[in-house]
């Protein structure tokens, strides 16, 4: 992940879409979630949960699509 975007969780979450494609997507950003409260770091624990958030607003507006 490049240094620009890394406190823009509307983009990581595009990138890991792209990258893990829909299935592979929730569980990448839950490892990262995990690996970020073991490591008790609060400020990436709360980036990578906007990006679960973003991801699943996408999925929501896909659906209703």
């Amino acid at each position: 992940m490049t240094a620009q975007i890394a406190n823009k969780p509307h983009q990581i979450a595009e990138q890991i879409i792209t990258e893990q494609g829909p299935d592979g997507t929730l569980s990448a950003v839950r490892a990262e979630i995990e690996a970020a409260h073991h490591d008790g770091d609060n400020y990436r624990l709360s980036i990578w949960r906007e990006v679960r958030r973003s991801i699943r607003d996408q999925a929501e507006n896909d659906a209703s699509c």
